[in-house]
């Protein structure tokens, strides 16, 4: 995609990358085709401060339950989306999402004593889609310009527990076949309208 874009616009096309689970030969090989790697820890959030509206943002592997875009959404409105779709984008018989807190405190047990800490999202973990208010507000100045998932056959796709190794597995076979846990089952290219 960059390569293609490269010839067709006149400026700089910068290249960022961020996800917890890249290991150094992830690194070595972005940093060689001219992407400057961020660090999503807790906290910093330094690639979310990069977007804006002349972005293209690509969030891959993210199903809906952990998605970016509801936190993309309180900043900035980007150019292009190739995320995860929500099940109300590809079914327009389903409803939209019920509206998840963006910020959160979550407790945890830290030895003996409780922890709290602010978290993404809901507070606990479970396979309903993250989403809030300004995502849906987002969502409807956008087109979907290509719905990956009927361009190809996402079974034969991995999920996203088969490509990290350190992603904790699901307890149950239907929560990891769940279709938001395959890359590409909803994956789809939105563009904003103006």
């Amino acid at each position: 995609m960059v390569e293609c874009l490269r010839d067709r616009v006149s400026h700089k096309i910068e290249l960022y990358a961020a996800d917890f689970f890249y290991d150094e030969a992830h690194k070595s090989a972005l940093e060689s085709f001219g992407f400057t790697i961020f660090d999503p820890a807790r906290h910093k959030h330094e690639h979310f401060r990069m977007i804006d509206r002349r972005t293209m943002v690509c969030s891959c592997g993210i199903p809906p339950f952990q998605s970016i875009m509801p936190i993309i959404s309180e900043y900035v409105q980007p150019a292009v989306l190739f995320c995860n779709a929500y099940e109300y984008q590809i079914d327009s018989t389903r409803p939209r999402p019920a509206i998840s807190p963006v910020w959160s405190k979550a407790r945890r047990r830290n030895g003996g004593e409780d922890e709290y800490t602010i978290v993404l999202g809901p507070p606990k973990r479970n396979f309903e889609p993250f989403y809030t208010e300004s995502t849906g507000r987002m969502f409807d100045n956008y087109d979907m310009a290509m719905n990956i998932g009927e361009e190809f056959d996402h079974k034969t796709l991995p999920s996203m527990y088969d490509l990290h190794d350190l992603i904790p597995k699901p307890k149950s076979e239907e929560q990891r076949s769940h279709p938001g846990c395959i890359w590409s089952k909803w994956q789809c290219l939105f563009v904003r309208k103006n």
